[in-house]
Formats: structure tokens, C-alpha cells, sequence
């Protein structure tokens, strides 16, 4: 007689289809033989056979051979244990039943390692959570690398869902601060078209013709997708410029490459045009500032901020002479 061990579907996976379910629990079985599995009742659903397209309910047991089980040791449902999960404690800014919010270090990835935040997260996040064969926490948006600040993981898959339909409706906000090089006055909107080159891993802003509006210039794959950032200055000198950018699309390096474009790359951002300082000609290292200040979603509502890190606020103590309190007055006058 064939082993086989069996699962519960949880809140997570109810409404969803069984193969898509299992497709998600066994990643690395072609779906040509996860359906005839099904079809055969290799693999069972409440002790029978079912359809591949079968919804699952909350509690509906899945049976799966165990040697299916034995062979996915890449699969994320695969026990972890609590190791380095009290490292995210003092990153969190909030947490909701359906999201888990965090500041996110400069140099930290997101995901793809086992160090990651994302890793961190699941980590922290898995003793408590509910059991399911097809959900895992994950982030809700991006931030690149050397990027710091707020993003959002979800816990559920309401939460997710109802992340990303606000980011699309255009009721999620985030604002950046960053150290551009060069001085810049006043407010700006700034409208391009930013082309990402995959293998340069570079992206290029190419700003819209001042006579033309957004909705008359086609998306073409020659200039890319259209990139909209409006930008508040709030103090510059001679050489540099505290800025607050609130990003209205999500492009790779947006808010890089739509700098530079102008003449105002982010400050020891070399890849993008920053000039080096004397003596440094041959440092490659990414050194920037760039900080996911706030997120707000509308409706809900709800407003989050990551505190500057220490070392940025060093930065702009050495730059403008301004210490921790004064930035944070300049922020409140600013009305950003």
C-alpha cells in the first residue's frame, strides 16, 4: 500500500484550486504529471478522487504520496526553525492581522538568500501562522538592495490582495527622502519614460517632450514605461540637495535613473553618473542616500514612517550642518 501524508487546507487556501494549490506545494513536479496524479487519485482529496480544478475548503485533507513529499526538499513549506528570527523584531514598524510592516537596513536583499528579509521574515512569521499548502509571507512591493525603509510583507492572502488592489488604484503612497548631488530649489513633477536594461542592470529616463501630456505619448518598448515622481525640496546648498520624492509608478531605479536624467544623481551614486570625491576614483561601492520615509494607504487609513538611520543622519549633519531634531522640524514645516 502506498504512504501517503496528509494536509488540511487552511483560511489561505480556501477558494483555490487544487492543482494551483499543489503546483505551489510541490514546485518542482511538471504539471503534465501533478494532473494525471490527480486524475489517477495517486494524489487524494478527502479520501477520493477529484478534478484538478476541484476549489478546496477550509479543511478539506489533501493526501499526497510520500515520496512526493520526501523529493521536494526545495519546497518552502519545508519546517524551519526560529534561527534568526528575533533579528527582524527590531526592524518592525507595525503589524496588522493580514500585514507586517518593516524597516528595511541599506544592504539588506529582499529576497533570493537565505539572509534575506524575506527569509527573515518567514522565519519570524511561521510559528504563528496559520496553517496552508499554498500560502507563504512575501513582500508587497520592492526596494532595491542599498535602499532603506518601509515595505510591507503580507500574512494572508486577503492582505495581499488588498495591498495590491490599492496599488493599483493608486491609494497606496510612498515617499522617499535622498541626497541628490548639486543644487535644486523648489518643487518639480517630474514625467519619463524609464527603459530597463537587463543586462547593464541599469535603467534610463528619457523625459517627456514639455509639449506633449503623458496620455499623448504612447508606451513604446524603445522608451520604456512611463516613470511619474514628484519632488520636494527641502534643503540644498552650493553642492547638494535634501530631497522628498513621492513616487507615483514603480519602475526599477525610478528615482536613480529619473535623477540623473536631470543632472542630479543621487549622491555616491556612481553607477549613475555621481562624480567621485578626489582620491576615490577607483571606489565602486554603492554609498547613497536613499530612504523609503512614509507609506500611507488611503481609506483604511494608515501612515508609516521609518525613522532616518543613524549613519544618514550623519550625512546630513556633515552636508547641511543640521542635527537629528532640526531634520525632523524641516520635515514636519515641510508639509510633504
Amino acid at each position: 500500500m502506498m504512504e501517503r501524508i496528509g494536509f488540511s487546507a487552511g483560511t489561505n487556501d480556501g477558494g483555490r484550486r487544487l492543482d494551483r494549490i499543489l503546483r505551489k506545494f510541490l514546485p518542482a513536479l511538471p504539471l503534465s504529471s501533478l494532473h494525471r496524479m490527480i486524475r489517477r487519485g495517486l494524489i487524494r482529496l478527502n479520501g477520493g478522487t477529484a478534478k484538478p480544478e476541484a476549489l478546496l475548503e477550509v479543511g478539506d485533507k489533501i493526501e499526497i504520496p510520500m515520496f512526493l513529499c520526501e523529493a521536494e526538499s526545495g519546497s518552502p513549506w519545508v519546517e524551519t526553525t526560529a534561527q534568526g528570527a528575533d533579528s527582524i523584531k527590531t526592524m518592525i514598524l507595525a503589524e496588522t492581522e493580514d500585514l507586517l510592516i518593516l524597516n528595511k537596513p541599506a544592504g539588506v536583499l529582499v529576497h533570493g538568500s537565505h539572509n534575506s528579509l524575506e527569509a527573515k521574515a518567514q522565519r519570524h512569521l511561521g510559528p504563528r501562522m496559520p496553517p496552508s499548502l499554498s500560502f507563504v509571507p512575501g513582500p508587497l512591493h520592492r526596494l532595491d538592495r542599498n535602499t532603506s525603509g518601509v515595505i510591507v510583507f503580507s500574512k494572508s492572502i486577503i492582505g495581499a490582495k488588498s495591498f495590491t488592489e490599492s496599488m493599483q488604484a493608486g491609494k497606496i503612497r510612498k515617499t522617499y527622502l535622498a541626497i541628490l548631488q548639486g543644487r535644486m530649489e523648489g518643487n518639480y513633477e517630474w514625467e519619463d519614460y524609464v527603459l530597463r536594461d537587463e543586462k547593464s542592470r541599469k535603467s534610463t529616463a528619457t523625459p517627456f517632450h514639455q509639449d506633449l501630456s503623458v496620455k499623448a505619448l504612447p508606451r513604446t518598448d524603445r522608451l520604456g514605461q512611463k516613470a511619474l515622481t514628484s519632488v520636494h525640496t527641502i534643503l540644498s546648498n552650493q553642492a547638494h540637495s535634501f530631497v522628498a520624492l513621492r513616487i507615483k509608478t514603480g519602475r526599477t531605479h525610478q528615482i536613480r535613473s529619473q535623477a540623473a536624467a536631470r543632472g542630479y544623481p543621487l549622491a555616491g551614486d556612481f553607477k549613475y553618473g555621481a562624480l567621485r570625491q578626489q582620491g576615490n576614483s577607483s571606489d565602486k561601492r554603492v554609498n547613497y542616500f536613499l530612504h523609503a520615509w512614509r507609506l500611507e494607504i488611503q481609506g483604511v487609513p494608515m501612515e508609516i514612517k521609518a525613522p532616518i538611520p543613524k549613519n544618514y543622519l550623519q550625512i546630513i549633519k556633515k552636508i547641511f550642518a543640521l542635527d537629528e531634531k532640526e531634520v525632523y522640524s524641516l520635515l514636519r514645516q515641510s508639509k510633504i
